[in-house]
């Protein structure tokens, strides 16, 4: 998921950094209410049902693909 620090969400490379995202998040209603918005947008992008039907679709087909090349070359 491509996420921006600020925009979808609070990034942290350590734990100070993240503590000091969190306490901005606590007093700054404007970033609270981006991050709402844009995360739900992102999520709902990213999550549709068909989005994860065709993505289940091609691990299926992936599996089977390698599956039959084992079957193929008599590994199983």
């Amino acid at each position: 998921i491509p996420v921006v620090d600020g925009q979808h969400v609070v990034l942290g490379e350590s734990d100070d950094e993240l503590v000091k995202g969190i306490f901005r998040l606590l007093s700054d209603a404007r970033l609270r209410m981006t991050l709402r918005r844009s995360g739900r947008q992102l999520v709902e992008e990213y999550f549709t049902w068909q989005r994860v039907a065709d993505q289940y679709e091609a691990l299926y087909r992936q599996v089977i693909r390698e599956r039959d090349e084992r079957q193929r070359v008599g590994l199983t």
